[in-house]
C-alpha cells in the first residue's frame, strides 16, 4: 500500500516537531465516517494501541467527546479535535505537493 509515496526533504529537527500534529491529524482524518476499510484498519492496529498506551492523548487529539441520541434509538459520537494542529498538517502536505509538482528533479 506504500508505493510510490511523495517525499519531501526536511531536517531531523522538523521532523520530530511536527511528528506530534502528523500523529494527531491522521487519528482524526482515520476516524471520519468517511474512511476507507485500509484507514480504519489502520486505525484500529496503531491508532487504539496508542491511545491505550499513552492515556493523555486522546485528551491532544480530541478537545470535547459527546455522545448524541439519535430519534431512532441509536448513538452517534461527535468529537471535536484540535483543529489548529491538524491544519499545520494539511500546510505542510499541500506544500510538499506544490513542492513535488513545481521541482520534481530536486534529489
Amino acid at each position: 500500500m506504500r508505493r510510490n509515496l511523495i517525499t519531501v526533504p526536511a531536517c531531523d529537527e522538523h521532523n520530530m516537531k511536527c511528528s506530534k500534529d502528523d500523529e494527531v491529524a491522521a487519528y482524526v482524518i482515520t476516524l471520519t465516517d468517511k474512511t476507507n476499510e485500509l484507514g480504519a484498519d489502520q486505525f484500529l492496529k496503531k491508532g487504539v494501541r496508542a491511545i491505550i498506551g499513552n492515556k493523555g492523548l486522546i485528551d491532544s487529539i480530541f478537545k470535547k467527546i459527546e455522545v448524541h441520541q439519535l430519534p431512532g434509538g441509536g448513538q452517534v459520537a461527535t468529537v471535536e479535535f484540535d483543529a489548529e494542529r491538524v491544519e499545520r498538517v494539511m500546510d505542510r502536505i499541500a506544500g510538499g505537493l506544490f513542492f513535488q509538482v513545481t521541482s520534481p528533479s530536486y534529489p
